[in-house]
């Protein structure tokens, strides 16, 4: 887990560094207390509020290395205590990959539901966080071939997905998309220059968009794949997103390389955004009726 939260506020998800577990508790009870001989380092768990045990702060525990939370089963004075029933149905407990493909049992349809109805609900913010870490604008046509892979795919019903990765999750399971006519950022348009032989870019104003050279015929296609966990980032999951051209008559294989980019998952990003929109939606409509 690479999120935390706080007694004081116990739903807010904290990303997890040791500067920022440091800053936010200043290194004092109860979030620091002395167990057997040793100090250890708690805090909450801000899906299902029970306690949380930092692992790796202040000697290596784990073959990475890397300083993450894993929940505390036993009560901690002072944090929190244990619920077995909320940890069992925590999303953040004991999360399985993405590419493993296993789906939620029938006794967790209520976090598939919590799933679906947080992408219906905020699907614009859902798109503007995949938007903005990609670098590409989608056009409605491509967005709308997303959401049909999703539901194909019931994406909603995997274990993995939840409302902390929910923009990086949905965008793993739909398939490669072209994406020619699309705005990309300026690496992206570099990117394509360099190494395209049938497509380049238009600017316009501060927007790039794609367009094709005269007399090609290949395809540009965006995919996500290769989700896994970063050492090299903490722990934290990534996935990588590509981008290949296609030449025409070619088989997938034999698609040429132009970009790629490595998009760390900030889960506690999203979640606090969605969150605070979710809070003032229902604000809104409890005092709109």
């Amino acid at each position: 887990m690479n999120v935390f939260a706080l007694i004081t506020n116990p739903t807010e998800a904290i990303p997890l560094t040791e500067d920022i577990f440091y800053s936010r508790t200043n290194r004092k009870p109860p979030y620091i207390q002395s167990f057997g001989g040793k100090m250890n380092s708690y805090a909450l768990c801000p899906s299902c509020q029970n306690p949380v045990l930092m692992v790796n702060r202040t000697a290596t525990e784990t073959r990475s290395g890397s300083f993450y939370a894993k929940h505390n089963k036993g009560d901690v004075p002072g944090v929190a205590q244990y619920h077995e029933h909320k940890y069992l149905n925590c999303p953040l407990a004991n999360p399985a990959r993405m590419d493993e493909k296993k789906r939620r049992p029938p006794a967790r349809q209520g976090q598939s539901d919590e799933v679906k109805n947080a992408l219906i609900e905020a699907f614009d913010l859902v798109m503007n966080f995949i938007e903005s870490d990609t670098g590409v604008k989608f056009q409605d046509s491509i967005v709308e071939d997303m959401l049909d892979d999703f539901s194909k795919n019931r994406g909603y019903e995997y274990s993995a997905i939840n409302l902390y990765n929910l923009p990086y999750a949905f965008a793993y399971m739909t398939e490669s998309k072209d994406i020619f006519g699309c705005s990309v950022s300026k690496e992206i348009a570099d990117a394509i220059g360099k190494n395209s032989k049938g497509f380049s870019t238009k600017q316009f104003h501060s927007n790039y968009y794609i367009k094709r050279e005269e007399g090609s015929r290949s395809k540009i296609r965006l995919m996500f794949y290769g989700h896994a966990e970063s050492v090299k980032d903490g722990g934290n999951e990534a996935i990588i997103m590509r981008i290949v051209e296609v030449p025409p008559g070619a088989d997938v294989d034999a698609a040429e390389h132009l970009y790629q980019k490595k998009i760390v998952l900030d889960g506690a990003k999203f979640f606090n955004f969605y969150m605070k929109r979710k809070r003032r939606v229902d604000m809104a409509r409890s005092k709109l009726r």
